[in-house]
């Protein structure tokens, strides 16, 4: 039994390293997530979707002492995150449905298909979403798509912080996340 143990090596670790190899990812949406940093201060994200989750797979982090801290392969709900708000934006209304229906059964932590197609509505108008303390009490988030792909995935992009600055420049940040 003792010689069938796995012991994982760094060679593991490098399985997923061409995520973030720069030649694969985006250079151009790598510059601008971090002018967006440098602009608004906070954290800036870029996810993907996996299944029922966004899944982060870069970060240009913030600067401030109190910030939202983001990782390289953190997984986000899809349904209750502004990230996961954002990608099912760019669904129609009946994919939305269709795979809510199978989360619902799968995982059961899904909003009620009226709340969810409301936020979906007022995300499509403003051509991102916004979440006040849906992933963890204290934080906020502002996203919307990217005009990338990856590997056929539509990548979306964000700002989070702490609920508070968020809040305070709301209208700023999403000025800011709208011009990219």
């Amino acid at each position: 039994r003792r010689t069938l143990t796995y012991l994982p090596t760094l060679k593991f670790a490098q399985l997923g390293s061409w995520l973030t190899d720069p030649a694969h990812f985006p250079l151009p949406l790598a510059d601008l997530m971090d002018e967006l940093q440098r602009n608004s201060g906070e954290t800036v994200t870029v996810s993907w979707p996996i299944d029922h989750e966004m899944e982060i797979i870069r970060v240009s982090r913030s600067r401030n002492p109190i910030s939202f801290v983001a990782e390289i392969g953190q997984r986000l709900p899809l349904w209750r995150s502004s990230v996961g708000l954002a990608f099912l934006s760019s669904l129609t209304n009946q994919q939305v449905r269709a795979r809510w229906e199978k989360d619902r059964r799968i995982i059961g932590d899904v909003p009620a298909i009226e709340e969810l197609l409301d936020a979906l509505g007022h995300a499509r108008d403003a051509g991102q979403a916004v979440v006040h303390g849906g992933v963890f009490s204290e934080a906020s988030a502002m996203a919307r798509l990217a005009d990338y792909e990856l590997d056929g995935r539509q990548l979306v992009i964000s700002i989070a912080g702490p609920s508070s600055r968020i809040m305070a420049n709301q209208a700023e940040l999403a000025e800011l996340l709208q011009s990219i």
